[in-house]
């Protein structure tokens, strides 16, 4: 069933595929969307980074910063869920622009935070701006990558939040030593900034290929499911040829990602309260990161190659499950815990990534941004 939806999205896709932009565009559309996907594993990550210091500096309990952690979460739940699907009727570009903008101010605003409720906003700020643009993001590149691509490009743009994490925590030592905790919130805002910048005169000319599509439906002679596939994105979803992979979808990402969010948030903390080191906890964090992205390419290309993907996701999955019991039954040393962590990023992290190109093989274009932002 999820195959035959795959074939159908891919159909429409052809049609259309004439009608794209330039070579240029096209590369310019999927260079800024990895960027973002790069910044946005930064701005995710960088309060878990400054929890040390900045519990220090104001005299609290890391535990105390769980609800401005959890903050970002929730965030990106609500701008997903409200406003991601506005993807699907306004330009796609121009959601990821003013997303951009909206990461800038509310990462700067962060960095001049005077206590815990400005945090906590900010960080809320934050996280809806990321699911609010996060959709868009991922269906231009859907938009605009042939399909013999697109479940490697759309996998290298969730990658990429793992090497903005990473960067992240590679950087930390040195931002933390030069201007505390704030100097972590103000890169990640100007870089949002520049960003934002980008997109907007980047990609000013791009036509949005999704509203075309839309116009071109047919009307006359359209079944009330067609119609309502078109004209009401999210009962779409759950159309009858869609009921069962959006369910799956759902699934799929509501396990990974609380696995994959809490050890976003608290791995640092965790690893510090563990006996080791600020700076040898921030790197053995990243080693998380770093396998994401191994993760994430080796399962885009057993995708690709195997036809055998409900058997891979299942295999990852169990695998995460594994290590993570692991790590719990193992001394915390550098070497063990630095594998284990290595290999818990491979699956889960690596999971996490492909969920963005699944979701483009189960759906039609007109309802990707849709479709992305409620799985």
């Amino acid at each position: 069933m999820i195959r035959h939806a795959a074939a159908n999205a891919a159909a429409a896709e052809t049609t259309t595929s004439d009608a794209g932009p330039s070579a240029g565009l096209r590369a310019r559309v999927i260079i800024l969307c990895l960027l973002f996907g790069l910044v946005e594993g930064y701005d995710l990550q960088n309060l878990s980074l400054a929890i040390p210091t900045l519990a220090a500096d104001w005299m609290k309990p890391a535990p105390a910063f769980g609800a401005a952690l959890a903050a970002s979460t929730a965030g990106i739940l609500l701008g997903s869920i409200s406003v991601g699907p506005l993807g699907d009727r306004w330009p796609r570009q121009a959601i990821v622009a003013w997303s951009c903008a909206a990461f800038a101010l509310f990462s700067l605003v962060s960095a001049t935070s005077p206590n815990m409720l400005i945090l906590f906003l900010c960080r809320l700020g934050i996280g809806f701006a990321a699911g609010v643009c996060t959709p868009s993001a991922y269906a231009l590149v859907a938009d605009h990558t042939p399909p013999r691509l697109a479940t490697r490009c759309l996998t290298a743009m969730t990658c990429m939040i793992s090497p903005g994490a990473l960067g992240g925590g590679l950087v930390a030592p040195a931002l933390l030593a030069a201007w505390s905790w704030p100097g972590l919130f103000a890169a990640g805002g100007l870089a949002s900034a520049l960003l934002a910048i980008a997109v907007a005169f980047g990609l000013r000319e791009l036509v949005p290929r999704h509203a075309v599509r839309q116009r071109e439906a047919p009307t006359g002679s359209a079944s009330p499911r067609l119609r309502e596939l078109f004209l009401m994105p999210v009962a779409g979803l759950w159309a009858p040829a869609l009921r069962m992979q959006t369910l799956y979808l759902w699934l799929l990402w509501s396990f990974n990602s609380f696995t994959f969010y809490a050890l976003a948030n608290w791995l640092p903390t965790v690893l510090a309260s563990n006996g080791f080191a600020l700076d040898t906890a921030l790197r053995l964090a990243s080693l998380t990161w770093g396998g994401g992205i191994a993760g994430g390419l080796l399962l885009a290309w057993s995708f690709d190659r195997l036809n055998c993907r409900r058997l891979v996701t299942a295999s990852a999955l169990l695998a995460g499950a594994l290590l993570l019991l692991a790590l719990n039954w193992t001394p915390p040393t550098v070497r063990d815990w630095g594998v284990l962590l290595a290999g818990i990023g491979m699956a889960i992290g690596g999971m996490q990534s492909m969920i963005p190109a699944i979701a483009a093989r189960l759906y039609p274009p007109a309802i990707l941004a849709t479709g992305l932002s409620w799985g």
